[in-house]
């Protein structure tokens, strides 16, 4: 099997994409959840549930929550175009507007772990340690 630095660097494209599952309570809305998949070609899909799960926890393993909701949120703005309100037709008639931008709360309590380091504090030992995991993955396939 030839080394990593000699094998040719196969290109992958991520796809961003949301779905909206209808809450009731506590409050009515919408809670919108994140999903990225992969192509080689960057318009089909392809490979098995297991190649696209190992490509999430690679591509998308240091995305922190603040990528995450940057990425939500951006998705959404584009939904709304320049209304900031997906309309949705629930009759021949009748549509409900849904406002693109998240609920808003102030909490009175937080949480903070004072043993808890910062997030890149030992970055290059995981980036050594995804190296290591993606020339694995590549043998197992």
């Amino acid at each position: 099997m030839p080394s990593s630095s000699t094998r040719p660097k196969r290109k992958r494209y991520w796809h961003f994409g949301v779905h909206a599952k209808p809450c009731v309570y506590p409050v009515v809305g919408f809670a919108i959840k994140p999903h990225v998949l992969f192509s080689e070609d960057g318009a089909n899909i392809r490979g098995t549930n297991a190649q696209q799960h190992r490509a999430r926890r690679s591509q998308c393993k240091f995305w922190w929550n603040n990528h995450w909701r940057d990425l939500i949120l951006a998705m959404m703005a584009h939904l709304g175009q320049e209304t900031g309100v997906i309309g949705l037709a629930v009759s021949p008639s009748v549509s409900l507007e849904v406002e693109t931008s998240p609920a808003e709360f102030q909490s009175s309590v937080s949480y903070r772990d004072e043993d808890a380091g910062e997030p890149f504090e030992d970055f290059e030992e995981r980036m050594d340690d995804d190296a290591d995991t993606k020339e694995s993955d590549a043998e197992d396939e």
